[in-house]
């Protein structure tokens, strides 16, 4: 944190430049205030002189995204499996006016995040992975940090350690909780903004496709807030990116917030083929949930790369199967299916 106040500091500017092409420094400082405060109510120590270094491929002061990092500060290449629905912004405005497409002129747009309860108070170690959700939640810009990592561990498994190594603790804390909190199969609809590759993968889903969420994935319990949260979002000024629905029916979730519910590698069947609106600019996919994958992310990673097993072998005439690999004696007629 103490680097982007340094940055604010010595350059007015850089407070209203976007962190990561996607939050505006100074919501960042105020988010990290809000996260280290949260820290201290639970029990996790801050040392005095702690100066986080931002990411790599953060903006410079004066805006402009260093590199061509995806959309919302994520590893490129996630398009494959489906993307991540990012999330933009903090909680502090509750009321915004529309400016883009899609949203009603004139009107006030309720952003949600505002009707989300954050009362609860974390206390002790059993708390922190609630805490550490909690604040991924809330403060966006931590979570993106704690996706940032997952996501690459996930994709590149032990390389990808080294991408965002600060917050491996805290991401590990989170999903370690998500991964052995009671959930319930409900209905769920995530929103926000993605890149143009993650839209171009999204786009072309089919029915029966099958869809994956890699780390964890926050939504909404209501179709209205889902959609008020991209209006919300479309009121900012933001280039090169495109809004999703996704709609899951039978997701493994947590309940958090109020009006949030938090899954972790989600992953299911599309229903039906992507629907892009062109009155909303929005494109929706619906999704019928699978049950959750109780194993190890590296177990589940070695099962789904696993070899197709060999064939059983094919019962030679008279239904005795015959030797892998062994033609039949002379005189003997092929194995069915042989040459």
């Amino acid at each position: 944190m103490k680097a982007h106040q340094d940055l604010v500091a010595g350059d007015a500017k850089a407070g209203t430049a976007l962190v990561a092409g996607k939050h505006v420094r100074n919501d960042v400082v105020a988010q990290l205030t809000n996260v280290i405060e949260s820290f201290k109510k639970v029990g996790i120590a801050i040392p005095a002189d702690s100066a986080p270094t931002p990411p790599a491929g953060e903006a410079p002061a004066g805006g402009e995204p260093a590199g061509e990092a995806a959309a919302g500060g994520e590893p490129a290449g996630e398009a494959a499996e489906g993307g991540e629905v990012e999330y933009d912004g903090g909680e502090e405005d509750v009321a915004v006016k529309p400016e883009a497409d899609g949203a009603p002129k004139g009107m006030e747009i309720t952003d949600p995040r505002g009707n989300s309860t954050d009362d609860q108070e974390y206390a002790g170690f059993a708390e922190i992975p609630a805490c550490f959700l909690r604040n991924a939640i809330v403060n966006e810009y931590f979570g993106d940090l704690l996706k940032t990592h997952v996501i690459a561990v996930q994709f590149l498994q032990a390389k990808g350690q080294a991408t965002n190594a600060d917050y491996a603790g805290a991401a590990g804390y989170l999903t370690s909780g998500l991964a052995t909190s009671a959930k319930t199969d409900t209905e769920v609809w995530f929103s926000g903004l993605v890149g143009e590759l993650d839209q171009a993968s999204l786009s072309e889903l089919k029915k029966d496709a099958t869809l994956s969420f890699p780390g964890f994935l926050v939504g909404w319990t209501s179709a209205d807030d889902a959609n008020n949260y991209l209006k919300a979002l479309a009121s900012v000024d933001k280039k090169d990116v495109h809004q999703v629905v996704v709609h899951a029916t039978g997701a493994p979730a947590v309940a958090v917030l109020g009006n949030r519910l938090a899954c972790h590698r989600l992953t299911g069947t599309v229903t039906d083929d992507a629907k892009f609106d062109d009155k909303t600019n929005i494109t929706t996919v619906n999704l019928t949930s699978a049950a959750y994958d109780e194993r190890p992310i590296g177990e589940s990673i070695v099962a789904a790369n696993a070899p197709a097993s060999d064939p059983a072998p094919v019962p030679a005439a008279g239904g005795e199967p015959a030797a892998a690999g062994e033609p039949p004696a002379a005189g003997e007629p092929p194995a069915a299916g042989g040459e």
